[in-house]
């Protein structure tokens, strides 16, 4: 790691997660999922566990889920490092996590997309930068002895 503006540490040039300006961005693909039952310790406020912490795109993925009900839906969703939480009455805590799976696979769905079209820009950009490194290689050759 290296400090960067303002004393933040950036990865180093080609590692996961450097956004420099002449490398591709590279985010592992991770699926979120409930990773148990939504618990409460008072009855309005249900806590849901995940098993990884939601990116900023993942959770905006999630919020613009449109399949939703008049009392569930994404945008009376907090989120925590780890957790959903929302609030319900003990009666409708299960229609909330039928809607909260569904908004989860959603954004799931929306990451492996956006993951695999990152994946295959990186790709034709690195096939054009060999290309290019070619074709300046085959043009020395070319002129080298003149």
């Amino acid at each position: 790691m290296r400090a960067g503006r303002q004393g933040r540490t950036t990865p180093p040039v080609g590692s996961i997660g450097y956004t420099g300006p002449y490398c591709e961005t590279y985010t592992p693909l991770m699926e979120i999922n409930r990773t148990g039952p939504p618990k409460t310790h008072d009855r309005v406020t249900w806590r849901v566990p995940l098993s990884a912490p939601p990116s900023m795109r993942w959770r905006q993925s999630f919020l613009g889920a449109s399949d939703s009900t008049m009392m569930a839906t994404p945008a009376g969703v907090r989120f925590e490092e780890l957790a959903l939480t929302f609030r319900s009455s003990d009666d409708d805590v299960p229609t909330w996590i039928q809607y909260i799976d569904k908004w989860i696979a959603h954004a799931n769905r929306h990451e492996t997309d956006v993951h695999d079209r990152e994946q295959r820009n990186a790709e034709a950009t690195t096939e054009r930068r060999n290309a290019d490194r070619q074709a300046a290689s085959d043009a020395n050759e070319r002129f080298k002895n003149l």
